[in-house]
């Protein structure tokens, strides 16, 4: 499965508070997806790394965020004296279980049963989600974990769409973490924005390319290439490109501009090019296009 391809269904959100050395869950199994978020206090989370049975130890502390798929052992306890509040998500990655709308309980794990498990998904491009993820210091998330608490205990219309799409939000960032490129909401300023957003504003205005980006933002242009391919998965010809059809088809179906003003306006030099290229990303040619609009 592709991470694109997520549509997460979110079975059950809730507190856990522990008191001072009191054991939540020693040596038990759980059918669906797990996420811990540590709110407060501190304590250890231990996670079998894979089924063959090597178990990882993690201390945890606020803002700490724990994700592992079903089949796995853990346990989750106090440290002396301490006390360890956290909110716990079960969910799945897909919407095939989602008639299973009741919490499923954890078992211990001489009484597991793997015929129990809804689901268990291979990713093919974020294998980091394949295995137990451990991230420090993500209190960033921690609101948006709280709207999806707060959507689930009222249980108003539409709360299953929210809760899905706050927690896809969510996973995307995490993916942005795990390839070193998440920026969070107080540094909007950040190069890698600025560049991206320079290519939004001019890309249909002007001829771009990794030299001038590199004399724009005092990069040199093999780090323009690298920053762009990183952020976007895509090239600087590939991105411009995507930019330049996306503006020409809002064109096409809010103007009665000719295909050629719409060419010049999207950054194609010539109109017979420009033609070729819608026609290859959306499978019809600019004037189709624009007929089924009309």
């Amino acid at each position: 499965m592709c991470f694109s391809e997520i549509n997460p269904f979110i079975r059950h959100v809730r507190i856990v508070s522990l008191q001072p050395e009191e054991k939540f869950l020693v040596d038990v199994k759980a059918a669906d997806y797990r996420l811990i978020y540590v709110c407060k206090g501190k304590g250890t989370i231990a996670v079998e790394k894979t089924c063959a049975g090597e178990i990882i130890s993690n201390t945890v502390l606020p803002g700490d965020l724990l994700i592992w798929k079903p089949g796995l052992e853990y346990s989750i306890y106090t440290h002396k004296g301490g006390s360890l509040q956290m909110l716990a998500v079960s969910f799945d990655y897909t919407y095939k279980y989602s008639d299973i709308t009741v919490p499923i309980p954890q078992r211990n794990k001489e009484r597991f049963s793997d015929d129990s498990i809804t689901e268990l998904i291979n990713f093919t491009d974020a294998d980091f989600l394949n295995y137990p993820l451990y991230l420090k210091k993500m209190h960033g998330f921690e609101s948006v974990l709280f709207e999806m608490l707060d959507e689930f205990k009222m249980k108003k219309k539409y709360s299953d769409n929210i809760i899905g799409g706050l927690f896809k939000h969510l996973l995307g960032n995490i993916a942005r973490i795990r390839e070193n490129i998440y920026v969070s909401p107080g540094k909007k300023n950040h190069k890698v924005d600025l560049i991206i957003q320079y290519l939004y504003e001019y890309g249909c205005q002007r001829e771009i390319t990794y030299e001038g980006l590199g004399r724009l933002f005092n990069f040199h242009p093999n780090y323009i290439n690298k920053l762009i391919l990183t952020n976007t998965g895509k090239s600087l010809h590939q991105y411009l490109l995507m930019l330049r059809i996306t503006h020409a088809a809002n064109l096409l179906h809010t103007s009665d501009l000719s295909i050629s003003e719409i060419a010049e306006m999207s950054g194609f030099n010539e109109a017979n090019h420009f033609t070729r290229q819608f026609k290859s990303k959306t499978g019809k040619t600019p004037s189709a296009y624009r007929k089924d609009w009309k």
